[in-house]
């Protein structure tokens, strides 16, 4: 039996409180904490519900002198992190340790402040800012424990790191499974063999030993958590070397995690922000944090045999046995670049050396392809100005067109052209390029060689000699077909460096030239460039890597690196510009574009007004849209779920034709005459009902509104105006006094006199609630409150979304308008109808909010929508409200109506009712409607689904019963969906409404992706 087991107490929870009571005049309530080898009590104190202490009660094996360390560590640490570590609490006695007798063995009994936290293993969601929050607090410790004196005797113990190949060689044949106990045998045997003799040289101090996922102490709950607040346990404290703590807290960061290798990025590079790490350390942390999950569980495997009910010792064997599955999968070495990047280093060490000498070296190298001429260069980026994105993709499914090339060449009277290196491409598309992370965006789209595009059949030439190391039929679609690998070796400093370099979409031919271990001369034919029908399926074309580390692989190397990881495949396969005898600023579009979001912040910062938001914590930078999606400077796929403006459709072929054939044209104002206007004021006026016969023309929803009031205004000689609470219609300073949302917000002066606020009709959460109320009679009451008003106040207009969008998406209770409509105008007012917003056939069921309601406004606004993302706005009203504005003051807009405005607004309208876009949104609104409140059955925190066609609100609440609103929750999942490649916002007076407003071209399938999608993060992040 294991010592420090057999020698573990066993006393009761009453014996524990008499305990605290009689040794350390504390009175509360004690509850087991879990432990190994001591017993623990979180003792809650019964005076005051904010303090709590925990009773340890060590093993009996534990020494006198083993005990007075810990101590000494605490009170050292206590000093340099403070709240950060719990203070060791005198006894009565004045010392800090109770020696006390339990079944005739002496124990040590000590009592600790609590400290407050979520462990990091309750947290369900860890994000980026958490983990480098963890890698700092490490670096924090280390930094302190340098001035802690080294124990006089060094302890012998399994968890210490610097004896992990003895404690798992012992213990391997406790593990039954055959597949796991190869994933550890291949830990081992990398540790024994690359690692064990440089991690014996590194520095030593003491260290904390144990910062596993229930020590280690996050801030609250609150989602996401953002910092590691403290750590606990001191009982595995030890002297050992340094590194070890930073493989420890690695180790069980990643436990539960999709990307384990992203996270350890985070947490090294956090450490080695505070605590800078040697070359030496950073090399060893993947492999040691490896063996610390080995270590646990072989010694959890053997415990198990011998205590098979004691489920504390298997708590982390599931995570750890699952991390080690997805660990056993990643390149030892790639995982030693990645912490490399993540501290700020080169990833490859060689990488400077080896340019440097290619660059020195460049004219001595042999072309790879004999071509006369300039080349053409491609831009086959996400946001190319050459290409259209959905041009740049074969009508026969193949990965790229081969007719655009060819035509673009002819046209630049070019024999080949050449394809950039690091260049974000949406042309991967096969499902080799993406990756099996769980529901994540993770495209491979960067480009990690140079293309040169020439006729199938032309031959490929050895630039320097090498051997073969790899020569492979790569035949998916989408893939390299036919592949040679070269090494190459290079003096550099006089010491031998090798170097690879790759050739794909070449010809079968080239599998029966060469044979692995062949040796390569310079200016040797390789092979030549084979056709569409055996490289893969592209266009004829040669795809040339520098590889500075095969990984492992030598027959189909990534070509194309993940977003996230593209500075460190950079270092691993940088631009072969220099080895092809190419200018190399022209080809690197990773260097010709900053990618750095935080760069792009900061010159906005500079340049912008501080007042203008982005959207997202961590901000998108998007550079091109596409029916219902939105692509970033990455090449990431967003899926558009709130951007209404582009109302038929990103970037729609007919809108942007329309727009460009009109530009070619003619585009001046509206004093002169045109057609166009004309048409589109016929058309326009088409879909409204009479007396709506008049329109005006203007550039957005705020100068629709602007002018909206004016005319109100004028007719009725009035100046007051009724709105509902929290309603936003506009940023000039006229709208703004209309708009509670922002005079109430932040920054706002309050309501000014000339404004009537109504309550918002909110049928979940205002004053007259379902189910309490029926909808009838909510819309009865509602409007009460208009009728009251008007007793007070002649406004010269009540202004009113048909829907409400601010609010939170709230749609009105039915009869609501038309009685507060019969109310203002019994009184002389005028109905203002503010459909920017669910205009157009949004709905679904109508093509104009206001008709949903029953009724006819007398003024409707619109914008967003109308241009598809054109600055095109209008106002239409009856011939009674518009002769009365024709009062000797021209009205003259400089831009509004302009034709070319006009020929967008007629494509837009044109492509709603020839698409049928209304009745789609109709028939699939009410279907999403349905998946989404089949969500609400099964998570809690969803307590509304409303809304209509594609204008839906998904309220989140925090308690059904009481209907609190949880903000937190939805920002949450605002940003989580984000990651997840699908952009949602949120709305309503509480912000914990999350709206959806998508594109009027949003499919079924995108249907069933954010249902899904939502529902799998509910499930595991929220829920």
């Amino acid at each position: 039996m294991n010592e420090p087991l057999s020698g573990r107490p066993d006393i009761s929870a009453a014996t524990a409180q008499q305990w605290t009571a009689e040794y350390f005049h504390v009175i509360g309530e004690p509850h087991v904490l879990p432990s190994e080898r001591d017993q623990n009590f979180l003792i809650q104190s019964a005076s005051d519900p904010t303090s709590a202490w925990v009773l340890k009660i060590a093993n009996t094996f534990a020494t006198e002198e083993s005990l007075d360390f810990q101590n000494r560590l605490i009170f050292h640490l206590g000093k340099s992190l403070k709240t950060n570590v719990p203070q060791l609490i005198n006894s009565v006695s004045g010392e800090p340790i109770v020696w006390i007798e339990i079944s005739g063995r002496r124990h040590a009994m000590r009592l600790l402040s609590y400290l407050p936290g979520t462990p990091w293993a309750h947290i369900r969601y860890h994000s980026k800012q958490l983990g480098q929050s963890l890698g700092r607090f490490v670096g924090r410790l280390l930094t302190s424990l340098q001035t802690f004196p080294n124990p006089p005797e060094v302890r012998s113990f399994e968890w210490d790191l610097a004896s992990c190949a003895q404690t798992v060689a012992q213990r391997l044949d406790s593990i039954t499974d055959p597949d796991q106990q190869q994933w550890v045998r291949h830990f081992l045997h990398h540790y024994q063999s690359n690692i064990l003799d440089i991690h014996g040289r590194l520095r030593r101090s003491t260290i904390h030993n144990d910062a596993n996922d229930y020590n280690v102490l996050v801030n609250g709950c609150d989602r996401p958590a953002t910092d590691v607040t403290g750590m606990i346990d001191f009982g595995d404290a030890v002297y050992s070397q340094c590194v070890n703590e930073v493989a420890i807290a690695v180790a069980y960061g990643m436990l539960g995690q999709a990307d384990p290798l992203d996270m350890a990025q985070q947490i090294v590079g956090g450490c080695h922000q505070v605590f800078p790490l040697t070359d030496e350390e950073i090399h060893c942390i993947f492999s040691l944090a490896a063996m610390r999950l080995c270590t646990s569980v072989v010694i959890s495997a053997e415990r198990q045999r011998t205590h098979p009910h004691d489920t504390y010792l298997s708590v982390s064997a599931k995570p750890a046995w699952d991390c080690l599955r997805r660990l056993q999968q990643v390149s030892p070495n790639f995982a030693h670049f990645a912490l490399r990047s993540a501290c700020g280093k080169p990833a490859h060490p060689d990488e400077a050396r080896i340019m440097k000498w290619m660059s020195d070296h460049q004219a001595s190298f042999i072309p790879v392809m004999k071509m006369t001429g300039d080349p053409a260069t491609l831009d086959l980026s996400v946001e190319s100005q050459q290409f259209a994105l959905d041009e740049l993709a074969d009508t026969d499914n193949q990965p790229m067109n081969s007719r655009l090339i060819q035509k673009y060449m002819q046209q630049q009277q070019r024999s080949w052209a050449i394809g950039r290196y690091g260049e974000a491409r949406r042309c991967y598309s096969a499902p080799q390029y993406t990756s099996d992370l769980p529901f994540e965006n993770r495209w491979r789209t960067i480009h990690l060689g140079i293309d040169l595009f020439a006729d199938a059949g032309s031959p490929v030439f050895a630039p320097y000699p090498g051997t073969v190391v790899g020569v492979a039929d790569n035949d998916s679609a989408g893939d390299y077909g036919p592949t040679v690998i070269l090494k190459h070796v290079a003096n550099i400093d006089t010491q031998p460096i090798e170097f690879y370099s790759l050739y794909g979409h070449l010809d079968r031919q080239t599998l029966t030239r060469w044979q692995t271990n062949a040796q390569i001369q310079a200016g040797d034919h390789i092979g030549s460039l084979g056709t569409e029908s055996e490289n893969g399926g592209w266009p004829p074309h040669l795809h040339v890597q520098l590889i500075l580390d095969l990984l492992g692989e030598t027959t189909n190397f990534p070509g194309v690196a993940a977003p996230g990881q593209r500075h460190v495949w950079k270092s691993i396969c940088p631009n072969p510009s220099a080895f092809l005898g190419l200018e190399r600023n022209t080809l690197d579009a990773a260097e010709a574009f900053d990618w750095s979001t935080s760069a792009l912040q900061m010159e906005r910062t500079k340049r912008l007004a501080p007042s203008l938001s982005v959207s997202y914590d961590r901000p998108l930078h998007l550079v091109r849209g596409s029916g219902a999606y939105l692509f970033d400077a990455f090449g990431r796929t967003y899926l558009d779920c709130v951007n209404n403006v582009c109302h038929v459709g990103h970037s729609h072929p007919r809108i942007v034709q329309a727009a460009a054939s009109q530009m070619m044209t003619l585009n001046t104002n509206t004093r002169y005459l045109h057609s166009n206007i004309l048409e589109y004021s016929r058309r326009l006026l088409a879909t409204l009902p009479p007396p709506l016969e008049v329109c005006f023309f203007v550039n957005s929803g705020t100068e629709a509104n602007d002018l909206a009031l004016r005319l109100a205004k004028t007719y009725t000689v009035r100046h007051d105006v009724m709105v509902i609470d929290h309603a936003y219609h506009g940023h000039s300073q006229a709208l703004i006094d209309i708009s509670p949302y922002k005079f109430n917000g932040r920054g706002g002066a309050g309501c000014p006199e000339s404004t009537r606020v109504m309550p918002m009709p909110d049928a979940y959460r205002g004053l007259y609630r379902a189910p309490e109320f029926t909808p009838q009679e909510q819309a009865q009451r509602y409007a009460a409150h208009v009728a009251a008003a008007l007793q007070e106040t002649k406004p010269a207009a009540f202004i009113a979304e048909s829907l409400l969008s601010c609010g939170g998406q709230v749609e009105l209770p039915p009869g609501y308008l038309k009685t507060a409509y019969d109310s203002v105008r019994a009184a002389g007012g005028v109905c203002i109808a503010d459909e920017v917003q669910v205009g157009f056939g949004r709905l679904g069921s109508h093509f104009w909010g206001f008709e949903s309601q029953g009724v006819t406004p007398d003024i409707v606004t619109m914008g967003k929508p109308i241009g598809n993302g054109h600055p095109l706005a209008a106002v239409v009203t009856t011939r009674a409200i518009a002769d009365a504005f024709r009062n000797g003051m021209e009205y003259f807009n400089t831009f509004g109506g302009n034709p070319v405005s006009c020929a967008v607004g007629l494509a837009v309208l044109d492509v709603l009712q020839q698409d049928q876009l209304q009745s789609h949104a109709d028939k699939l609104g009410q279907q999403l409607i349905h998946q989404l409140r089949s969500l609400q059955e099964r998570h809690a925190s969803i307590g509304d689904i409303r809304g209509r066609g594609f204008f839906l609100g998904i309220e989140f609440v925090s308690n059904r019963q009481d209907r609190m609103p949880d903000a937190a929750t939805a920002h949450f999942v605002v940003q989580r969906m984000k990651d997840h490649g699908i952009l949602l916002s949120t709305d309503g007076p509480d912000h914990n409404v999350i709206k959806f407003k998508p594109p009027m071209v949003f499919s079924a399938s995108d249907a069933d992706r954010l249902v899904n999608t939502l529902d799998r993060l509910l499930a595991s992040e929220v829920s």
